[in-house]
């Protein structure tokens, strides 16, 4: 299909109706009444604004989502006083009405739904300018009217179609699971570039560390560099050039971008806009996983369920990171690693690894024989080793010895050092999974579709997006 065409096609099913965007503004007219007349007797002044995609016009249909701030003159605002003041104020009159919860980030807020629309409601310091804000949530009602100054309404449908584009290839957001693109980044692109394909064209001359300026910011590369470090995109946030705007896109989110990006431009295709799902039954799941000849281990992790996500998936992974640096000091090979949870009490940390065992014995490199006083300290101590064999001379001039394994199987490594990668404030070790089988015996994580998609993925390896695209046929 011509991309132009396909384009439309997409801008059609990705636009919210009249409807679904008249009962958001409706939900936020009526949340808006109930928090000016709760928050009435507040001694300071405040302001309610609506933020986020939904006022910048760049939401997408079913995913309307509100982001509600409440911004307070006070220049010693603290969690404490917000908590008081206004979490503890406003949560019971707003619980009578919708389903809410309090969450916490860099300030605690409040967090409701009605029907499918949910809302964040975010206290915030109220700063006239960028540079008396004091935390990074303080920044967005800055982003919010940069952006509506500079989207033109056809701009604003290139950025819901690049957005869908992010989340089809799995890039989508700022947050630690993800480590992506965020909302107010893929604005920026928009901005920069004009339009979706002028903005792909360019992502595919991309090279870490890529630095790309909006507007006119006076920003060198080399100072870019040397302010944000060697990191795979810098973007200086125009409403604050102290900021790299995409500081949260990681190697893996920025890499597969400028593939997705190559491939998209080369063979269009709505795969990348809505990715298939595998259709893997969980006997051809084992068949596929059998084929590498590699282990399936890792664990099962339960975690307490009022944690802020980003809290628990920072955690999880240090400990995915943990894992693979264990696994591979012990000599094992790591294919391919990832941490799913369903968000609520319960992740899985996978590691594909191979061999699945090594023999008792390894051949272990000496230094060279001319180097006195390392080859001295060689020779005492595996001559008194009665566990190893040798040491001897080799052809090439080192020293070499035959010693036994700490570790014969990548389950013994897990086991051995579980405290250590797990063992953090919030996760618990439930479980360690020898194999793929003893993974699908857990009748709670089979049952989640969610689940099992992500366990497709990483056994087939190969991005749904691109066993759904012409790519394959072609």
């Amino acid at each position: 299909m011509n991309a132009l065409k396909l384009l439309d096609e997409v801008l059609k099913k990705i636009t919210p109706t009249p409807n679904e965007t008249g009962e958001a503004f409706n939900l936020y007219s009526e949340v808006k009444s109930i928090i000016e007349e709760t928050l009435s007797s507040l001694n300071i002044k405040y302001k309610v604004e609506l933020e986020g995609s939904l006022i910048k016009g760049t939401n997408l249909k079913g995913e309307t989502d509100l982001d509600i701030f409440i911004l307070l003159d006070l220049k010693d605002l603290t969690n404490e006083w917000i908590k008081k003041y206004i979490i503890d104020t406003l949560y019971p009159v707003l619980s009578k009405k919708y389903h809410t919860e309090v969450r916490y980030a860099s300030h605690p807020y409040i967090k409701i739904r009605k029907g499918t629309i949910e809302a964040d409601l975010v206290p915030a310091y109220w700063a006239s300018e960028i540079k008396e804000i004091k935390t990074a949530v303080d920044r967005t009602p800055f982003h919010t009217k940069y952006v509506k100054s500079r989207l033109s309404n056809a701009m604003k449908n290139e950025v819901r179609i690049l957005k869908k584009f992010f989340k089809g290839i799995g890039v989508y957001g700022a947050e630690i699971k993800v480590e992506g693109f965020s909302g107010y980044l893929t604005e920026l692109l928009i901005i920069k570039y004009g339009n979706f394909l002028n903005t792909l064209k360019a992502i595919t001359k991309w090279r870490p560390p890529q630095v790309v300026v909006i507007d006119d910011i006076d920003y060198e590369e080399k100072e870019a560099i040397r302010l944000f470090g060697r990191v795979p995109l810098i973007i200086p946030d125009p409403v604050d050039p102290r900021r790299n705007a995409a500081a949260a896109v990681s190697m893996k989110s920025f890499s597969t971008l400028i593939i997705a990006s190559h491939t998209f431009l080369e063979s269009p295709s709505m795969s990348y806009f809505f990715p298939p799902k595998y259709s893997l039954k969980l006997d051809e799941l084992r068949k596929q996983a059998n084929k590498s000849g590699t282990a399936y281990i890792g664990f099962i992790i339960g975690f307490d369920k009022d944690l802020s996500p980003d809290i628990v998936w920072g955690e999880l992974k240090s400990a995915l990171k943990r894992g693979e640096n264990k696994i591979k000091a012990m000599d094992f090979n790591l294919v391919y690693s990832d941490v799913w949870s369903n968000n609520v009490s319960k992740a899985v940390i996978l590691f594909e690894v191979y061999p699945k065992a090594h023999s008792p014995y390894a051949l272990h490199r000496g230094p060279p024989a001319f180097i006195r006083h390392a080859s001295k300290d060689f020779l005492m101590k595996y001559l008194t080793d009665e566990s190893s064999m040798g040491p001897w001379i080799g052809s090439d001039g080192r020293l070499y010895v035959i010693k036994k394994r700490r570790f014969t199987s990548p389950s013994d490594v897990l086991r051995f050092f579980s405290g250590e990668i797990v063992g953090r404030k919030h996760l618990k070790l439930i479980k360690i999974f020898e194999n793929l089988d003893n993974l699908l015996l857990e009748k709670e994580l089979i049952r989640s579709s969610d689940f099992v998609q992500w366990l497709a993925v990483a056994v087939v390896k190969t991005p749904p997006w691109v066993i759904g695209s012409s790519l394959t046929s072609s």
